[in-house]
């Protein structure tokens, strides 16, 4: 792979990094935190069907039960993780993290020739 195209990929990478160590907190526990992780790049990531299994598959572990206990009995603050997102996402589209805000040309991010936004509330 060319430098020029393993740029965008680090870059990616390292926002997410930013982005998982902000959202720690509200994971009381080590493997909560971890299988969010692995859940959320399953989620990012091309695979077709985004259930438990398939993205416990992607995660590499052998069965759902960490993807499913996630989703329905682990104890983490969806309210802190949200609000922390929001404040992340607000904190790039203003350039603070890792330099350029993201582009706003077209690419990757338009569909069918219509741009394709996400709304945060206050």
């Amino acid at each position: 792979m060319a430098a020029s195209h393993s740029a965008a990929p680090a870059r990616w990478r390292a926002l997410f990094d930013q982005a998982m160590a902000r959202i720690a907190g509200p994971f009381g526990w080590v493997e909560p935190r971890a299988t969010a992780r692995v859940y959320l790049l399953g989620l990012l990531s091309g695979a077709e069907r985004k259930n438990c299994w398939q993205l416990a598959e992607y995660a590499g572990h052998a069965r759902s039960r960490p993807m499913q206990r996630l989703v329905r009995t682990a104890r983490w603050n969806m309210a802190a993780v949200r609000d922390e997102v929001r404040r992340y996402v607000r904190g790039i589209s203003a350039g603070r993290y890792g330099g350029q805000p993201p582009s706003t040309s077209g690419g990757a991010s338009d569909v069918g020739g219509f741009r394709q936004s996400v709304a945060f509330s206050a």
